[in-house]
Formats: C-alpha cells, structure tokens, sequence
C-alpha cells in the first residue's frame, strides 16, 4: 500500500485550518460568553476599549514585524547572523520604546477618549489596557521569528492553548466579578505568560532576544523599510474601525455594543488564511526569480481556495442570519441583523484583498496609498450614509471601500505578473460555482424555513441548513477542490 505523505503545501494548510478553526471556535465561544455575561452598557464599554487597542496596535506596529521578516530572513549575504540578531534586538528595543510612550499618552489623553465616546467608564479602563498594544505586538514578533525559522505549528498549537486559556479566564471574570476591568487584567495576565514562554523557548532554538543589545544606529535602515508598511498597517486598521469609531461617537454605548458584535469579523477566511500563511515563501521565491506561470498558477488556486472556501461559509450564514445571531450572542442583539448581513457579504469580497504579490514584489509603498484613500473614502461614505440610513450607514460604505479596494488590489496583482484579469480569475469556473450556491442556497433557506414553522429548536435547523448546505456544496465541487488541492501540493521550494 503506498504511503500516504503528510508533508507539503497542502498537509501544512489543512494542520494550520484546523487548528485554526478550534482557536476561532473558542473566539466565538469567548463572544458569546460576554454577549450574554455582560449587559449591553457593559459589552459596550469592552467594545469602545477593543476599538482603542485595535488602533494602538497598529499605530505602535510600525511596520517592525515586517522589518523582522524582511532582516531576519535575508538570504542575499548581505546581513551576516550576528547582524541581523542585532537588528531583532534593535526592533524590540524600538517596540518597548514606543510602548512606554503611549501608556504615557493614554494616561494624560484618559479623559478626552472618555469624553469623546460619553462614557465615563473609559477613563480608569483605559489606563490598564494602555499596556496590551506592546505586549500584543512583542509577542507577534516573536511569532514571525518561529514562523521563520521554520516552526509555524509551534504557533499554531500555541494559539490553540492560548485561546482555550482566554475563554476560561473571559468566563471567571465575566460571571465572578462582573467586570470590563477584571477581563482585561486577566488577558494582559495572559499576555505576560505567553511572552515568557516565547522568550525562554526561542531562547532554547535559537538565540536569547535581548532589546538591551541594540544598536541604535540601525534605526534608520529598520524604518526605511517597515515605516511604509507600518503606515499601511495603520490605514488598513483605522479604514476597518472607522466605523466604529462614529458609531461610538454619534450614538449611545448600547448601540457600539450591537453594532460592534454584528460588525464583527466572522472567520469565513480561516482556510485560505492558513494557505496564505504557508504560501508565502513560495510566491516569494517565484516573484524574485521572475517566474511569472508558476505565480499566476499558485495566485489562481490560491483564489479558487478562497471563493469555495469563503463563499460557501458565508452563504451557510446567510441563510440563518437570524438563528446565527441569537446563537452567537443573544436576542438582544437582532436589532442589528441588517448590519450582520452586510459584514458578511463585506467577509466574502476581503479574502480576494489580500496582498500576497504586491508584499512580495516590494509594493509597500502602493498598499499604504490604497489603504490611505480607503481610508478617506470610508470616514466621507461612513459620515454622509449614517446621517441618510442611520446606523447601517457606516455598514454600508465599509462594503462599497472593501469592493473598490479588492478590485484595485486584483488589477494590481496582475499587472505586477504581467498576466491578464483571465489569467488569474477563471470566469467561467466562478460563474457556475456561483449560480450553484444559489440554487443550494435558496433550497436550504426554504428547509431551514419549513423546520422552524414545524416547531424544531432553532439552533437544530440552523445547523442542518449549514450543514446540509456546505455538504451539499462539497460534494457537488468535489473533483474542483481535490484538483486545486493537488495542484498546490505539488509545489517545489
């Protein structure tokens, strides 16, 4: 009997999507714990503190996790080992630096953020996130140097404990103290045990990361790289919290508490996601060597990969939009059903935005002036549709920028592979695997109906429909996927 290998692009993917799948089951598990833990006030509050860190994140990222990918894995010869150690060192001390900074910032500003999202209850919580961005960011760096070195499934278990961790201390905090401030004491706990882990671990494989062993001097080189991504990084974040941000500064804390779960990113993407994760290399080594029909061949099966994949969960979602909400959170939320219908729909267009030719032919630059101009376009739409359409608004100019931005990122990627729109997307190929989630769709819909009329839980019928519907399209696409599968898996480094 031949032996089946487990090795390859594929088997990589399939291990990362798994794992993947169990941390977003535990996200959403998390999600549902607070939803129904916390009143609205109290998610509301957790809400407006999330939108802050989101933003500090990528304001304190600075580009320096690409930086660290770009140094650390230089093959030219031009940086020797002890170099770009020293430029890791370099990158840390950068991060801590910048840190420091804006827990000072935060500290001094803790009331204009309360007053400009009229919730008091910001100020003292704030204060005690104010320190998450660097620790969140640290500890990507050190997934990049794991990632790097060859030890992705490192990360990936470590996200699958990690996770599981977060929803145990989310539900002691929520349902023993009853406190936004307690659930993030709790996660920069956790914050702090993963960093340890990750120090003494690289430690052990490779080299101790000390941010006191840095030289200075190489903070212009460092920047001159990342600062354009870190500006992209920044635009992209704010382009995607945009909305929120005016939400929570037109309206009440109860309703950035509804929009913001009903808003919130669903993982649709967790598959080609994982591709993306394992692919990179390869489109890195090909666009380098100028090898234009392997590129187009990896970029066209990486889209395939993410319209069957991406496309199929959303329509199982939308299909029991209502049951999907009330399952996710609570009743209490299905007042923003209509803004649920849109992110999802938003959700299936995001996966074709991905930036995997522009980041490897070194089009940085580029990507921070599309994310700039998403980024006007969304604040102007997200103003004038909230005061035509209310709080779906901002929903609504948030799926018109992601369509406009996915279609410039597309053109982009084929010109830079001097490939034309049918060289990378198969038409005919999408068109009819489109009319077929259709026809599932609309039969599904129909049965989910039908079950609730006849009295089955809720929950029951949702996940027939889901279920029926997602088998159904698989067995329908089966030679499609297993091709691309098989295509992917045959690639050489």
């Amino acid at each position: 009997m031949k032996k089946i290998s487990m090795k390859g692009a594929t088997w990589d993917s399939v291990f990362l999507s798994v794992v993947k799948f169990i941390t977003t089951f535990t996200a959403i598990l998390q999600t549902k714990i607070l939803s129904v833990g916390l009143s609205l006030t109290d998610y509301g509050t957790y809400s407006q503190a999330n939108i802050i860190v989101s933003i500090c994140v990528s304001v304190l990222l600075l580009g320096l996790g690409d930086a660290i990918n770009y140094f650390f894995n230089d093959s030219s010869g031009k940086y020797s080992k002890e170099k770009r150690i020293q430029i890791v060192n370099t990158v840390y001390a950068i991060e801590m630096i910048a840190g420091i900074v804006l827990v000072c910032v935060v500290f001094w500003g803790r009331g204009l953020i309360a007053r400009y999202f009229s919730n008091v209850g910001l100020k003292l919580v704030v204060v005690i996130i104010s320190i998450k961005p660097m620790l969140d960011n640290i500890i990507y760096f050190y997934q990049v140097l794991f990632v790097s070195i060859g030890k992705a499934k490192v990360i990936a278990i470590r996200n699958l404990i990690v996770s599981i961790l977060k929803v145990v201390s989310v539900f002691i905090a929520v349902h023993l103290f009853k406190s936004v401030i307690a659930i993030y004491v709790a996660l920069i706990f956790l914050d702090v045990l993963q960093l340890a882990f990750f120090a003494f671990l690289f430690s052990k494989k490779e080299f101790v990361v000390s941010p006191f062993q840095c030289d200075f001097g190489l903070v212009k080189e460092i920047m001159k790289y990342g600062f354009p991504m870190g500006i992209f990084a920044l635009t992209n974040t704010l382009t995607r919290d945009i909305d929120k941000l005016i939400i929570g500064n037109m309206a009440d804390t109860e309703t950035i508490a509804i929009y913001s779960n009903c808003s919130k990113v669903l993982p649709f993407d967790m598959i080609v996601l994982s591709f993306a994760t394992v692919l990179i290399p390869y489109i890195m080594k090909y666009i380098s060597q100028k090898q234009h029909i392997n590129s187009i061949t990896l970029f066209k099966n990486y889209l395939k990969i993410g319209y069957y994949t991406v496309w199929t969960f959303g329509c199982a979602v939308l299909i029991v939009a209502k049951q999907a909400i009330c399952f996710l959170y609570s009743q209490e939320y299905l007042a923003g059903e209509t803004i649920f219908i849109i992110y999802v729909i938003d959700s299936m267009m995001k996966f074709a935005s991905m930036h995997l030719i522009l980041t490897a032919s070194g089009n940085a630059k580029l990507l921070t002036k599309y994310s700039a101009f998403s980024l006007i376009a969304n604040l102007v739409f997200n103003i004038i549709f909230f005061n035509i359409w209310g709080n779906i608004g901002p929903a609504i100019a948030t799926l018109i920028v992601t369509t406009g931005y996915t279609i410039a990122i597309l053109r982009r990627s084929a010109e830079i592979l001097n490939a034309k729109w049918m060289d990378i997307i198969d038409l005919k190929d999408i068109l009819s695997f489109v009319l077929g989630l259709a026809f599932v769709a609309t039969v599904f819909y129909f049965i989910n109906g039908k079950l609730i009329f006849n009295k089955l839980n809720q929950y029951i019928a949702m996940i027939f429909a889901m279920g029926g519907f997602s088998g159904t399209i698989l067995l329908v696409f089966r030679k499609r996927i297993s091709y691309i599968l098989k295509s992917l898996n045959s690639l050489k480094l």
